[in-house]
Formats: structure tokens, C-alpha cells, sequence
């Protein structure tokens, strides 16, 4: 059935995917909301015929999100605004039919940050002299 599948991002926006069956594209995007400066952005995601699912990867780092559908065959990063911090809040909701979550994991990021004695601890045994 025809559906929109939307993921809230914090407060910032949405990533979204607008499926009719029978559809060579599907459209796709970010949708802003609130006062947020970004503009937000859309895309024509192309479909298989054969194809049985649809996914959507989301990466959250701070104040940008990178949003991936159907492994990649779109992918868009969009600024959300203010640092999210630890806590970004992530709402799914499918409107028009009735969805199934097949697969929902979040992983928590580590600090990109290093110390000088991390970098000379590295193993150098492979350098020549």
C-alpha cells in the first residue's frame, strides 16, 4: 500500500520516504521543522521491481545527520541544527499502511578526539628504521 515512512530527528527534522507501489522512484528527503535554519532537501529514490523491503540508515553525530535509503542508493546529510548532545530523541511512524520494523539498532558514538601519548603509543614495528 501506498505509505510515508518519516523518522523524527530530535526537533530538528525528518527523514522521510513516500512509497506507492507499482512506482519506479519513491520520493525521499529531510523535511526541517520549527525555526531551523537548514533548508531541508528532496530526492528521487529509483525502486526494483523485485524488491521486497524498504530501509533507511540514519546517522546522527551531533548537530548533522546523514540519512542513507535502500543501502545507499540515496543518501543526503543535513545540518539539525543545534548539537543534540546525548540524548537526541528519534520518533519512526508510517502513515497511509501498516508497518513493520524489521530491524531498529542505535549505537552510541565515541569521542573523535586523541591525546598525544595515545599517537606514540602506535605500534611502529612495521616502519622501517
Amino acid at each position: 500500500e501506498a505509505t510515508t515512512l518519516q523518522v523524527q530527528l530530535g526537533t530538528s527534522g525528518s527523514c522521510f520516504l513516500n512509497f506507492v507501489p507499482g512506482a519506479e522512484t519513491a520520493d525521499c528527503g529531510f523535511n526541517t521543522t520549527g525555526g531551523h535554519k537548514g533548508k531541508g532537501g528532496q530526492d528521487k529514490l529509483p525502486l526494483l521491481g523485485d524488491e521486497t523491503y524498504l530501509s533507511m540508515r540514519i546517522l546522527i553525530d551531533s548537530s548533522v545527520g546523514e540519512c542513507y535509503w535502500q543501502e545507499g542508493r540515496v543518501a543526503m546529510t543535513v545540518e539539525l541544527g543545534e548539537d543534540q548532545g546525548d540524548e537526541t530523541s528519534v520518533t519512526i511512524t508510517s502513515s497511509g499502511a501498516d508497518g513493520a520494523i524489521m530491524n531498529a539498532t542505535a549505537w552510541q558514538m565515541n569521542d573523535i578526539h586523541t591525546t598525544v601519548q595515545d599517537v606514540l603509543r602506535a605500534d611502529t614495528s612495521d616502519v622501517d628504521a
